[in-house]
């Protein structure tokens, strides 16, 4: 039989995520799986990732050693109004 167990602390234990829907939890908690996947490949990478995940990111990738930066991104948006809920992270 497996045994399951805790990979990481997703630091949520002061409410970070309380203004949330569970879907939106949800996506942050598969894009951290889907860059955690990424690390442990040894794969350079560079993409765009939720803001709200940048600091659990940051502890996840510190712990393994990465080297890595987020930048700002801006999105003008339909309406002309600008969309900041996105971050670019590169892995190198």
């Amino acid at each position: 039989m497996s045994e399951f167990g805790l990979i990481d602390s997703f630091h949520i234990d002061k409410n970070e995520l309380e203004s949330l829907t569970k879907q939106e939890c949800f996506v942050l908690g598969v894009e951290w799986q889907r860059i955690l996947e990424i690390t442990e490949s040894g794969n350079q990478y560079k993409g765009l990732v939720h803001i709200e995940n940048v600091v659990r990111l940051a502890k996840m990738l510190t712990k393994r050693g990465k080297k890595f930066e987020f930048s700002p991104v801006y999105m003008k948006l339909d309406d002309n109004t600008i969309d900041d809920s996105w971050v670019q992270l590169e892995i190198k």
